[in-house]
């Protein structure tokens, strides 16, 4: 297979994540009505079973990735190597047909550090100054990365908001709020009540808008209000068993920006239950170009 060319830029933009989730909004919602109470109790239950499930599921992961993408002028594929140590902590790396590096990125969620050997240029610093600096959306990347990656559930703690029957009667809508760090996050998920799957999970980020003018005696003149906007859509499928838990090997991500899709696809794939933070730290090899982000 050509390999693309590599730069820093497009391997972190379009490789490891940011890009990955920066979605547009779909059309039309997919839920219908609200659970009845019955109903919501028993969705309930079955969420707390899925939710101490995963909290059991083994934190580190080691798989080979295809990430595939497709635009109206052309499609690219990209093979990798991925690490995983839940909740934050990722790291990819690129190699060329004989399996030489070219490039690898790290990160805790907090920092990251990249090497590109064909530049022999290492940049490293604040995943945040990165993100804003390529105005990538923010909400995506201080998250539970894993859990996105995974299929699974938050460990942070929640709290459900709505429960919703499926449109198209797949499962059950659950909407929640939970804290990740000091930052309140917001997730669509459908379930799969009887195999308890999640079948699909909608990252929404809220944003602050003007509220609608209602005339000269309106006490919202001058006031702002919330509104959702939709940053990711993923849709997971084709489950396998692995560290004794169900894991999905194909995330689906459309809508993705210039009209495309986006697959990403696992393979070879290896669960452990520990995992070294040594190997998400890059030694910088002699005579590379050193950049830093505050």
């Amino acid at each position: 297979m050509k390999m693309p060319k590599i730069t820093p830029n497009k391997v972190f933009l379009f490789v490891v994540m940011p890009v990955v989730f920066m979605l547009a909004g779909c059309g039309g919602k997919p839920w219908t009505n609200l659970l009845d109470d019955k109903s919501s109790q028993e969705t309930l239950a079955i969420f707390k079973q899925m939710l101490d499930r995963d909290i059991q599921c083994s934190c580190c992961l080691e798989t080979d990735i295809v990430i595939s993408w497709e635009t109206p002028l052309k499609k690219r594929s990209v093979a990798g190597y991925l690490l995983l140590k839940n909740p934050f902590s990722i790291k990819y790396i690129i190699t060329n047909p004989f399996g030489q590096p070219l490039f690898v990125v790290v990160t805790n969620g907090r920092t990251f550090q990249s090497i590109n050997t064909v530049q022999r240029k290492f940049l490293s610093g604040s995943l945040d100054s990165f993100l804003l600096y390529h105005e990538v959306p923010t909400s995506m990347f201080f998250s539970n990365w894993g859990a996105y990656l995974t299929g699974r559930l938050q460990r942070e703690s929640w709290q459900i908001e709505k429960m919703r029957h499926d449109r198209e009667n797949r499962g059950v809508w659950v909407s929640l709020r939970y804290m990740s760090g000091n930052r309140k996050r917001k997730n669509h998920l459908l379930i799969n009540t009887i195999d308890k799957k999640l079948l699909t999970r909608i990252i929404v980020d809220e944003r602050l808008k003007p509220a609608e003018d209602q005339g000269e005696e309106s006490d919202k003149e001058g006031k702002k209000e919330f509104y959702d906007e939709i940053v990711a859509t993923i849709d997971y499928s084709d489950w396998v068993e692995a560290g004794n838990c169900l894991l999905p090997t194909r995330l689906n991500i459309l809508g993705f920006a210039f009209s495309s899709e986006m697959i990403i696809q696992l393979e070879n794939i290896t669960a452990n239950s520990e995992q070294n933070l040594n190997n998400f730290i890059i030694k910088v090899p002699r005579g590379y170009l050193r950049q830093h982000l505050p």
